[in-house]
């Protein structure tokens, strides 16, 4: 079980979409500094804003997790089911398309091979999305200061009844380190969606477009159909750190549980039992 789940994960962190996902994922965050963190950053030493009882611009309020204003944040976390799926969520439609499958299975059980696939996009996906926003935070780190956040300055979108928010005003790299967790595991589930689309679906593209449908037509329905009753389910609020809507921990468990389970549940069903395997 082993080998093929290292073989697997190598595949995946070894090939040129995982490449291109990252150049994608690289090109919004190091865009985000250049043109919002340092500009805003000049901008404030010049003058500008400097008032005695305004905290200095800081590292929590500028990194590309810590503020949903701007263009690039937005495109970013609307662009994490595609930097999740790209770097290995097609190769289970390619390792049916090719035999792959039908030459491994004659060496492994059927069963270790769906599973060391899951643990390999999963794995992949989540990487995918985390490093970006590490170099982000790294990048902004070194031209910020990591001042502690003061709720009274205004300067920090997390409210008092924000999901740990306590948190934020004590300790808030620890809460930057719990959210990257949470868009880990988010953008693993999202990738599981394509392997669960490949029963269904026989054209590569839209395969790869799946998750991100399901993405869009969950924030959408959502924000247009349920307004505030379902508001906290949406996932593309669940993944900023900033909470541009106030959430609860059950959203963040229920969300997940729904997109991690269901999908894996059809992909590994179905394929234990498609002769194809």
């Amino acid at each position: 079980m082993g080998k093929i789940i290292g073989f697997e994960i190598e595949r995946a962190f070894k090939s040129r979409e995982m490449l291109y996902s990252l150049l994608i994922g690289f090109s919004i965050v190091i865009a985000h500094f250049c043109w919002f963190t340092v500009p805003s950053y000049i901008e404030n030493v010049s003058g500008t804003y400097k008032e005695l009882s305004q905290q200095p611009m800081a590292l929590y309020s500028h990194w590309i997790g810590g503020e949903y204003i701007t263009v690039l944040s937005i495109l970013f976390y609307w662009m994490l089911p595609i930097l999740a799926v790209l770097p290995f969520g097609m190769s289970f439609y390619w390792d049916r398309k090719n035999g792959y499958i039908k030459n491994i299975v004659t060496r492994i059980e059927k069963k270790k091979y769906l599973l060391s696939k899951f643990i390999a996009v999963f794995l992949s996906a989540g990487t995918a999305l985390v490093l970006p926003l590490l170099l982000n935070f790294m990048l902004t780190a070194g031209w910020l200061p990591a001042l502690q956040p003061e709720c009274s300055t205004g300067d920090y979108p997390i409210f008092a009844n924000s999901m740990w928010s306590e948190l934020f005003y004590t300790k808030p790299l620890l809460y930057v380190i719990l959210f990257l967790v949470i868009d880990f595991i988010l953008a693993g589930s999202f990738a599981i969606i394509a392997l669960a689309a490949v029963y269904w679906l026989d054209n590569v593209f839209v395969v790869l477009l799946s998750p991100f449908l399901v993405y869009w037509i969950a924030d959408t329905t959502i924000i247009t159909y349920f307004g505030e009753i379902l508001i906290q389910y949406n996932p593309r609020f669940l993944a900023m750190p900033s909470q541009p809507i106030v959430l609860e921990e059950k959203s963040v468990i229920i969300v997940v549980a729904i997109l991690l389970i269901i999908p894996f549940s059809i992909y590994y069903r179905k394929g234990k039992k498609e002769d194809i395997l």
